[in-house]
């Protein structure tokens, strides 16, 4: 769909929604305290890929802002950086920084009050957006909600790089992505052993931006692959979901090989790719992502739901050890509650508040 000059893919916020849920369910079990308990420890087991709602997350950057970018030059012939950086910090920066502001003013106020907090990294590992590679580090042993911002250090990473690489590499554009999808899986197989790098360095998961940009820059000129998936039938799309599920379901007994390992993200991109391209240009769909109206309106202020949820569940897990209660309630009863109630509260927020994590609006 062509809205006010630009393209719109009204069914990846419903994707967005998607990954987000897979987010706050993998996080919601993540409780020590629940540990003993036998129902969530067999819910765990099938969470086994907790990288999948960020990964997806990283795919669909790499799709959008590369078709974003690319379409921007198709119509006005050049890239304009300053516009591009303005926007993308416009729609990330505010509520990044609040979040980072009540970490850091909690930290303060449990340290002046007496209370046992684990310390936090120095303000610049936030102001700077690098607070991946302290985490890969040092590891994730801080104030919950402020580790989940490792993955918008990585969004901005990627976006500066590929702003600079699509305006001023833009015939070498293709040959980029797959060296930097080399370059990732090297990396993988070098850090096999070091679980921190491959969860949360930029070179780790930067396959998952390559792939949706190669993806996108494939589509947008209607190469080869793109013709090729344009002639496949419905049978064929209900393989890929299917194919999809299934690697999904018996992750923990398929993914756990060294050599496996190493290339599970470009195994689990490849998908999300395919799936992307039903919902943005099949015309043999099998549904539609976006067709709910809850889940749409959900995804687009995915990127609020990502970072207040962290605090939500922060709260919990205090409340749980603090109060000595089964972590079961909270997780089974208390956690719908108030993500309820958090979501009806972005509801009324304005769209800086709340905005989506990836780029998929006709206006800016």
């Amino acid at each position: 769909m062509i809205v006010n000059g630009r393209s719109y893919f009204s069914n990846l916020d419903g994707l967005r929604f998607f990954a987000f849920l897979h987010v706050f369910i993998t996080h919601a079990f993540v409780d020590p305290a629940a540990e003993g308990n036998s129902v969530i420890s067999t819910i765990k087991e099938y969470l086994a890929p907790g990288f999948f709602g960020i990964d997806l997350f990283f795919v669909l950057s790499g799709f959008l802002i590369t078709w974003t970018l690319l379409e921007e030059r198709f119509h006005k012939r050049t890239i304009n950086l300053k516009n591009y950086f303005a926007r993308r910090s416009l729609r990330i920066w505010p509520l990044y920084f609040l979040i980072v502001t009540i970490g850091f003013t909690l930290y303060y106020i449990a340290n002046n009050s007496g209370l046992i907090i684990q310390e936090i990294p120095g303000f610049h590992w936030f102001a700077l957006f690098i607070l991946n590679f302290y985490i890969s580090i040092n590891g994730p042993h801080f104030l919950f909600f402020l580790v989940f911002l490792w993955s918008i250090a990585v969004e901005e990473q990627f976006y500066v790089l590929w702003g600079i690489v699509s305006k001023y590499f833009r015939r070498a554009f293709p040959h980029a992505c797959i060296i930097l999808i080399l370059v990732s899986s090297y990396f993988r197989y070098r850090n096999i052993d070091y679980d921190n790098k491959l969860v949360f360095h930029s070179l780790s998961v930067a396959g998952n931006f390559a792939t949706g940009a190669l993806f996108a820059w494939n589509c947008f000129y209607k190469g080869e692959f793109y013709r090729t998936l344009m002639i496949l039938r419905r049978s064929s799309w209900i393989r890929v979901y299917v194919l999809f599920f299934v690697l999904y379901a018996l992750y923990a007994r398929l993914f756990n090989a060294s050599l496996v390992i190493v290339f599970e993200k470009l195994i689990f991109s490849f998908l999300f790719c395919l799936i992307l391209f039903d919902q943005c240009f099949s015309v043999n769909r099998l549904f539609n992502a976006g067709g709910n109206k809850i889940i749409n309106y959900l995804g687009k202020i995915s990127y609020g739901l990502y970072c207040y949820h962290g605090i939500v569940l922060t709260l919990i897990f205090y409340l749980s050890k603090q109060y000595e209660m089964d972590s079961a309630i909270f997780i089974f009863v208390l956690n719908p509650i108030i993500a309820g109630i958090l979501i009806s509260s972005l509801r009324a927020r304005k769209d800086w508040w709340a905005p989506s994590l990836s780029e998929n609006r006709p206006t800016e």
